[in-house]
């Protein structure tokens, strides 16, 4: 099959990946609420990048099949 490249979001969630790894090796004692806020967003774009990766191969699939 044909691969299909990274989007805007999945290089969103990849910055925001690094964001919180980087936060959290600089900054070892960081507050427990920052650490929920840097983590709950990161898992939002991660789920909206999946989200929108499924749909794209869904919308691909379905174009490849016409």
């Amino acid at each position: 099959g044909e691969v299909l490249g990274a989007n805007w979001c999945g290089k969103l969630a990849t910055v925001f990946i690094f964001i919180m790894i980087v936060t959290h090796l600089v900054w070892p004692s960081i507050p427990q609420v920052m650490t929920y806020i840097i983590v709950s967003i990161t898992s939002l774009t991660m789920l909206l990048s999946g989200i929108l990766y499924i749909v794209e191969s869904f919308l691909h699939g379905r174009n490849i099949n016409k």
